[in-house]
C-alpha cells in the first residue's frame, strides 16, 4: 500500500491510489462496524490507524480522494468513472465523532525510508514522490501527467505533460 499526503500524482499512480484511497475510507468504516466499501484491507497500516484516529483525518482523506476523482475525470474526459466512485456515496459519511478518539487534525504518519523524512510531511511526501518517479524512469515506466500540469516541484526532467 501507498500514500502520497499532498502530491498531485502522475498517471501511472492516479488509478492505483484511488482504489487505495477508497480501501482505507472502507476499512475504517468498518472497524467501526459500519459494513460499506471495500472489504478492509491492511488494517494496521500507519494510513489506516491515522485515518481512524479522528473524524476530521477521515473527512480529509475522503475529500482528497473525491479532489483524485475529480483530476482523473480532467485528465481522462472520454473515459468512463473509476469504479471506486461507486463506493465513495456509502463512505461518505464519516463514522460518528464521538467514536473516534481524538477530535481534532492530527498530522498523516510518514510512510517512507527514513532518508526522506524532514519536518514537513508534505515536503517529505514530495522529496519521496520524487524518488518514486525517477525509479519508475529508470525502469521505462510512463510517468507522464496528461492534459494537467505537473506540480512545479518536481524536477525538470520529471515533469512530462501528454495530451490526449
Amino acid at each position: 500500500m501507498n500514500y502520497f499526503y499532498k502530491v498531485k500524482l502522475c498517471d501511472l499512480h492516479l488509478n492505483k491510489m484511488l482504489v487505495e484511497h477508497t480501501q482505507v475510507l472502507s476499512t475504517v468504516q468498518r472497524h467501526y462496524g459500519y459494513d460499506v466499501g471495500y472489504k478492509p484491507t491492511h488494517i494496521n497500516h500507519p494510513v489506516c490507524v491515522w485515518a481512524r484516529l479522528s473524524q476530521r483525518n477521515y473527512q480529509w482523506l475522503y475529500r482528497a480522494t473525491e479532489r483524485m476523482h475529480e483530476d482523473r475525470a480532467q485528465r481522462w474526459p472520454d473515459k468512463p468513472e473509476h469504479k471506486s466512485i461507486h463506493q465513495l456515496d456509502a463512505l461518505f459519511t464519516a463514522p460518528p465523532m464521538h467514536m473516534f478518539p481524538v477530535d481534532k487534525w492530527t498530522v498523516p504518519p510518514m510512510c517512507m525510508p527514513d532518508e526522506y523524512k524532514t519536518d514537513n510531511v508534505a515536503e517529505a511526501y514530495q522529496r519521496y514522490y520524487t524518488a518514486k518517479l525517477q525509479d519508475f524512469l529508470d525502469r521505462g515506466l510512463d510517468i507522464g501527467y496528461t492534459n494537467t500540469e505537473p506540480p512545479t516541484w518536481l524536477p525538470d526532467h520529471l515533469r512530462i505533460t501528454k495530451e490526449v
